[in-house]
């Protein structure tokens, strides 16, 4: 499901263009799009995690994940966007790229609960093929 999303996200600063936004703005959403893009993934992996634990009565590690990122998220973007602590002053891209690393920490924190939480070890994968022996 990521590729279609991404694809549109790619697309939509050239659709900006056409219906005639100014450039330098359709090309500033450009920069915002293309970094949120790699969010994509991330925040699809952490959707169906979200769904899964709430699904299995683990609604509280949601919450919790969801409230720790939230400040997190405001102090990347204050450190992508204006360039503080040494990083790089990138705009509105900043912003998108702040988010695309929360998503992908909410998608990774996620599924090690999932992986380390014993209550939920019926739902793990599992091989497919017992080893031979």
């Amino acid at each position: 499901m990521a590729m279609p999303v991404i694809t549109i996200l790619m697309m939509l600063p050239r659709l900006l263009a056409v219906l005639g936004y100014d450039p330098a703005l359709a090309a500033e959403i450009g920069r915002f799009l293309a970094a949120i893009a790699w969010a994509v993934p991330g925040f699809l992996g952490f959707a169906v995690l979200r769904s899964f634990l709430v699904a299995a009565s683990h609604s509280r590690t949601v919450m919790i994940a969801l409230t720790l990122c939230i400040p997190l998220n405001a102090g990347l973007n204050w450190i992508l966007i204006f360039g503080h602590f040494g990083a790089p002053a990138l705009g509105i891209a900043g912003s998108g790229c702040a988010t695309a690393i929360i998503q992908w920490l909410m998608f990774a924190g996620l599924a090690l609960y999932t992986e380390m939480t014993p209550s939920l070890a019926e739902y793990r994968m599992r091989p497919v093929f017992a080893p031979l022996g």
